[in-house]
C-alpha cells in the first residue's frame, strides 16, 4: 500500500510538471503567435508654442514598434475629435519601414499656417487645450490599413513641465570638445602636438599657477601669461633643443572660445535657489496662468493688426 502510494505521487508530480511545461509552451506559443500577427505600436508627440511662429504645432513625435514584424508607414496624422486629421509627414513616395522592436522619432520646425483645403485655419486654441488632449491621437495609414497606435503617457518630458510651470529652471551643462574630449574653464590654451612616430598628443595649459597636466617635464607654467604666438615660440625652442621631436603644432586660444560660447546669454549671471512647495506649485503655477494670458493677448492683437493690413 506504501509503495504503491509512492507509485501514485511520482505519477502525480510527472503529470504536474508535465502540465506546468504544457501551459508554459502553450504560453509561448501564444505569444509568438501574437507578436507575429497584427501591429501593436505605441507613440507619443509633443506641443509646442515658439515666439517664431504664431500657430502652435506639433513640435516631435516618436513611434515604437513593439512586435516582432515589419510595420509599413505611409502617412503619419494627428486626429483631433472625429472631424480633425492633421497631416504630419507623408511616405507615400518612400514609406517608412519600421524594423521590429525599433522606434522612429522625428523633431519638426515651427509652421507659416495650417491650410484646409484652400483656406488658412487656426487651431491654436484646440492645440493648446489641456482639454482636449485626451482627444488627440495618432493614426497611421500603413500597409495594414489605418492603425491606431497606443498612446504612451508615461514618457516625461522636462521641457513639457516647464510650459506648466515657469519658475522649473532646466540646467544644462556646456562643454567645449576637442577631438573627442571636453576641457573645463581654467584651461587657457590646448597644444595640439602632432609627432614624427605618428602619435599625438593635446597637451591642456591651465590658467592657473598649478598645472595638472605635466608633459615631458616641461615648466609649461612658463606660457599662462604667453599669447598664443609666445606659446609656439615656447615649444619651437623645446624642439630646437631636442626636447620634443613634433613635426606638426596647433595652439588654441580655449579662453577665446569659452567666451564666444558665453556670448551667446543674455544679462549676468544668474544664481539659482531650490523653492519651496509653495513658492514653486502655487506662485510658480499663477505666474505662468497670468503670463500666459498676456501673452496671448499679445497674440490676438498681433492677429487683428496683420489682419487688417492684409486687408489695406
Amino acid at each position: 500500500m506504501d509503495s504503491l502510494s509512492l507509485k501514485d505521487l511520482i505519477e502525480l508530480i510527472i503529470a504536474v510538471v508535465a502540465l506546468i511545461i504544457s501551459i508554459i509552451a502553450l504560453y509561448y506559443t501564444v505569444t509568438t503567435f501574437h507578436l507575429k500577427r497584427g501591429q501593436f505600436l505605441r507613440y507619443t508627440f509633443s506641443r509646442t508654442s515658439t515666439v517664431e511662429s504664431q500657430d502652435c504645432y506639433i513640435s516631435n513625435i516618436t513611434i515604437e514598434n513593439l512586435k516582432d514584424k515589419s510595420s509599413v508607414i505611409f502617412q503619419i496624422y494627428l486626429q483631433i475629435g472625429h472631424n480633425i486629421l492633421m497631416e504630419l509627414d507623408n511616405f507615400e513616395g518612400n514609406p517608412l519601414v519600421l524594423d521590429p522592436y525599433s522606434i522612429y522619432s522625428k523633431s519638426y520646425d515651427p509652421i507659416i499656417y495650417y491650410d484646409c483645403g484652400v483656406r488658412e485655419v487656426k487651431l491654436n486654441s484646440i492645440l493648446e487645450s489641456n482639454k482636449l488632449r485626451d482627444r488627440m491621437r495618432i493614426v497611421l495609414a500603413t500597409s495594414e490599413g489605418k492603425v491606431y497606435p497606443k498612446s504612451n503617457r508615461k514618457l516625461w518630458s522636462a521641457t513639457s513641465q516647464f510650459f506648466d510651470n515657469f519658475y522649473l529652471a532646466i540646467i544644462r551643462p556646456i562643454r567645449l570638445n576637442y577631438k573627442g574630449k571636453s576641457y573645463g574653464s581654467n584651461v587657457k590654451y590646448l597644444v595640439d602636438l602632432e609627432f614624427r612616430n605618428g602619435e599625438n598628443y593635446v597637451v591642456p595649459i591651465m590658467n592657473t599657477k598649478t598645472q595638472l597636466y605635466n608633459f615631458k617635464d616641461l615648466n609649461i607654467g612658463d606660457c599662462l601669461n604667453m599669447n598664443t604666438k609666445e606659446v609656439r615660440n615656447f615649444f619651437n625652442e623645446q624642439r630646437k633643443k631636442k626636447v620634443l621631436d613634433w613635426k606638426k603644432i596647433i595652439v588654441i586660444d580655449f579662453e577665446s572660445e569659452i567666451k564666444k560660447s558665453k556670448e551667446l546669454l543674455h544679462g549676468d549671471q544668474e544664481k539659482i535657489v531650490p523653492l519651496s512647495f509653495f513658492q514653486y506649485f502655487i506662485l510658480g503655477r499663477i505666474y505662468t496662468l497670468l503670463d500666459k494670458f498676456k501673452e496671448n493677448r499679445q497674440n490676438r492683437k498681433l492677429l487683428r493688426k496683420n489682419r487688417k493690413v492684409r486687408g489695406n
